[in-house]
């Protein structure tokens, strides 16, 4: 869930950054940093120490990302530690790279079949899903062998389930209901 201060933050992040002609390297910034975030326990608790200061925290912020990201990333990232908000950073990072799709009209998708699918019939879902969505798609495509058969297409919040193994769930479940 995301709460209203964190989307505060990303919609200030995403138009400063649209304003000043910056969105592909904040963007490029964001992803790498939540990734960096994600990985690394120790970074993140470097980051939700009490016991550290501002101007230590943000001086070890400086000695680790100046030259490596953009400046107005870095700015972001040390306004952050002085609003006493580093707690807010990993949220805030996974919110913005949501908006900023969703502000582009992007869509991930995640199309999971038994068998890896050729490029043929990856085109193929990624047209149908595009056509059906109306949105640039950014698949990712999965194996999973207790499909049985078929596939399931993770649209966001939206799921289209034709796996066999799905139908038989769907067939198990009309018997039960049926009494003899």
């Amino acid at each position: 869930m995301v709460t209203r201060i964190v989307r505060r933050y990303t919609k200030a992040l995403y138009e400063e950054a649209s304003q000043l002609g910056i969105q592909k390297e904040v963007n490029e910034d964001v992803t790498s940093l939540y990734n960096l975030l994600k990985s690394n326990r120790l970074l993140r608790n470097f980051f939700q120490s009490p016991i550290l200061s501002k101007n230590k925290k943000q001086s070890v912020v400086r000695i680790l990302f100046e030259g490596k990201i953009h400046e107005e990333s870095l700015k972001f990232l040390l306004f952050l530690i002085e609003q006493n908000r580093e707690d807010l950073i990993v949220p805030l990072f996974e919110d913005y790279i949501g908006y900023e799709k969703e502000m582009n009209n992007k869509l991930d998708v995640v199309v999971t079949s038994v068998i890896e699918l050729d490029k043929v019939e990856k085109e193929k879902i990624i047209r149908s899903v595009t056509e059906y969505s109306k949105k640039e798609i950014l698949p990712t495509f999965d194996t999973d062998e207790s499909l049985i058969g078929g596939f399931r297409i993770n649209m966001g919040n939206y799921v289209i389930d034709a796996s066999i193994s799905h139908q038989l769930d769907v067939i198990k479940n009309k018997f039960k209901q049926v009494s003899l």
